[in-house]
């Protein structure tokens, strides 16, 4: 018997091809703007109580604590969630990280998957 072949929807094409990388999730990492609640290669997903000035689609860089030191980091929005009266979740993407950074996030991705 042959095996029938399955072609996703587009919506389930979408939502499959969303994360490029596995998320690690993380505690105590704390960035400019929040906590960080998952990180991974391509992005982070960050709690703010102060974030509500930030639009999916716009471009802004924040601080983040690393084992190897505080770091800046350029992102771009792509999803914000309130998730209680003064909190909102975010959804960023890396963009224009430089080698520094890539220490910096790998260094807290290896922390987090050694707990």
């Amino acid at each position: 018997m042959l095996a029938q072949r399955y072609e996703l929807t587009p919506k389930e094409a979408a939502h499959d091809n969303r994360r490029r990388h596995g998320r690690v999730r993380v505690a105590g990492v704390l960035a400019s703007i929040g906590e960080v609640i998952d990180i991974s290669a391509s992005g982070m997903k960050l709690r703010s109580r102060t974030a509500t000035g930030l639009r999916i689609g716009g471009l802004c860089t924040f601080s983040m604590a690393t084992p190897e030191g505080v770091l800046a980091v350029d992102v771009l929005v792509m999803w914000t969630k309130r998730v209680g009266w003064r909190q909102s979740e975010i959804g960023v993407q890396f963009v224009n990280i430089t080698e520094d950074a890539w220490v910096g996030i790998r260094s807290v991705m290896r922390g987090c998957m050694s707990e």
